[in-house]
């Protein structure tokens, strides 16, 4: 999305795609973190890390203790623009003004650049 731009030149967000058409889904695997008694998602921060292992230490306040908390795989959807064109969008000028790279040995079709290419 950060490359595509609405006609006014603005930045494209989820939000300025709104027909469902111009939407494809990638599900990805992530680790987060779970209550281990619930499977419910946590916050990194809110685990007080220094009482990890250590079943007698308290964790510090507003936090819980690292042992209540499990690391989990879920699936989390990525989305992407099929077609920006059709959705209104154009790339960002920067890709449009360039080309594409290749890691050819081959020389170039132009003479001039494949004559300087042979003096270097």
């Amino acid at each position: 999305m950060r490359y595509l731009h609405t006609a006014d030149g603005q930045e494209a967000t989820e939000a300025t795609i709104t027909d469902p058409a111009h939407w494809g889904v990638l599900m990805v695997e992530d680790t987060v973190l779970a209550d281990a008694d619930t499977g419910e998602p946590l916050d990194e921060a809110d685990v007080d890390w220094a009482t990890a292992h250590r079943p007698d230490r308290e964790p510090a306040e507003g936090t819980r203790h690292a042992d209540t908390v499990v690391e989990t795989t879920v699936w989390q959807p990525e989305f992407y623009c099929t077609n920006p064109k059709a959705a209104g969008l154009t790339l960002a000028d920067f890709l449009t003004r360039s080309g594409p790279i290749v890691h050819d040995t081959a020389a170039p079709d132009d003479p001039e650049v494949r004559a300087e290419a042979q003096r270097s």
